[in-house]
C-alpha cells in the first residue's frame, strides 16, 4: 500500500483521519518535520487534510496523556486511540 511508508506528516496532509489514528504513536508527540513544525501545529495551521478532527484528536490525546501522568499511571509501551 502506498501509506506503508509514508510518515504521520504525510497522511495528516493527504490521508485520512482513520489512517492518521492508525499510524499515530503518542510517543512521538513532540516529533518535528524537516521544518521543525509538530503536528499540532501543522494541524492549527489548517494544512492538515481534516484540521479540525486531528486538532480535537491531538488535544483529547494530551488531555488523557496529563491526567495518566499526573496519577502517576503512565506506561511508554502503550498506545492510546
Amino acid at each position: 500500500m502506498p501509506t506503508d511508508k509514508a510518515n504521520i506528516f504525510t497522511i495528516a496532509r493527504f490521508g485520512d483521519i482513520t489512517l492518521f489514528k492508525n499510524k499515530f504513536v503518542l510517543e512521538k508527540i513532540n516529533e518535528k518535520d524537516e521544518f521543525g513544525i509538530g503536528l499540532l501545529h501543522h494541524s492549527i495551521a489548517g494544512e492538515c487534510i481534516n484540521p479540525r478532527r486531528i486538532n480535537a484528536f491531538l488535544w483529547n490525546l494530551l488531555n488523557k496523556r496529563s491526567r495518566i501522568v499526573e496519577y502517576g499511571l503512565l506506561n511508554t509501551n502503550c498506545r492510546m486511540n
